[in-house]
């Protein structure tokens, strides 16, 4: 499993990555504790919170990259002066958003102290990976959209046994070695249609409605049209194949994309 993965507010990735470096996990995670720690004391005392952060936490938490960003999440927003105040609110979204926010908190700072004394290659091999975003190259067909419509977060692996089988019609069409029927059976439209998104790849393939829910063959206009649907076969074949590889992915990269729909990840790497 990723470490410093299943947080929903907390930027504990970014965290992690620039603060802790291969060779000297040991040492800067307890560097990093004892930045932390003044935050993790107000949230762990039942006290007020104080109304502005010393300016020694400040200074401290402005030496580690990224984690100056966890306290407007937490509640404490900067002024014109550099200080941070604590900002009252009367939102419950906001109010609970914090509530989150602390409880991760908590939980980070347990899952470093925890890691700090485990095997340095544990956290060692996970910083020097990057890990592919799952269903993010291809450039004709709308992998991650699909995605995103019939996988549920917590549920990866049985969605996605689910949507495997309504997709074999579509994979045999796609095959280059097997002649394309004229016009596809009903029975395929319907158990194509069980799934969002996924009536759509058909037109990439060639296949057009014609009002009457079928779909038939169109011939292709121009050579570049045709290897527009080459293509998309081509890319769909390997679509379910990468379907069937994640579904099993121990680490939990998918759910964590699931989770995250609008990181910064960009198409060549997830930077955890």
């Amino acid at each position: 499993m990723i470490p410093f993965l299943s947080y929903h507010i907390l930027p504990t990735q970014a965290i992690v990555r620039n603060n802790i470096h291969i060779g000297h996990v040991k040492e800067d995670i307890e560097c990093l504790l004892m930045t932390l720690g003044p935050i993790l004391y107000i949230f762990h005392q039942d006290i007020p919170k104080p109304h502005l952060l010393h300016p020694n936490i400040i200074q401290n938490l402005a030496i580690k990259p990224e984690t100056s960003k966890l306290l407007p999440l937490l509640g404490w927003l900067p002024n014109d002066a550099g200080e941070y105040c604590y900002c009252d609110t009367e939102s419950p979204q906001e109010i609970e958003c914090r509530k989150e926010a602390a409880r991760e908190f908590r939980k980070f700072y347990n899952e470093l102290a925890t890691a700090k004394n485990k095997h340095p290659n544990q956290l060692e091999n996970f910083l020097s990976i990057r890990i592919a975003v799952p269903f993010s190259s291809y450039s004709i067909l709308p992998a991650k959209s699909i995605v995103q419509a019939n996988v549920r977060i917590g549920h990866v692996k049985e969605d996605i046994e689910s949507f495997l089988r309504p997709l074999v019609p579509l994979l045999y069409i796609s095959k280059p070695e097997i002649p394309k029927p004229a016009f596809l059976h009903w029975h395929i439209i319907q158990k194509i249609a069980m799934k969002p998104g996924t009536l759509q790849l058909l037109e990439l393939f060639g296949y057009c409605p014609n009002g009457k829910g079928d779909y038939l063959l169109v011939d292709a206009k121009s050579t570049q049209e045709l290897m527009e649907r080459a293509q998309a076969a081509s890319e769909f074949r390997r679509f379910y194949d990468e379907l069937k590889k994640i579904k099993d992915d121990p680490v939990g990269v998918l759910e964590y994309c699931l989770s995250h729909p609008k990181s910064a990840a960009t198409a060549t790497d997830l930077c955890f």
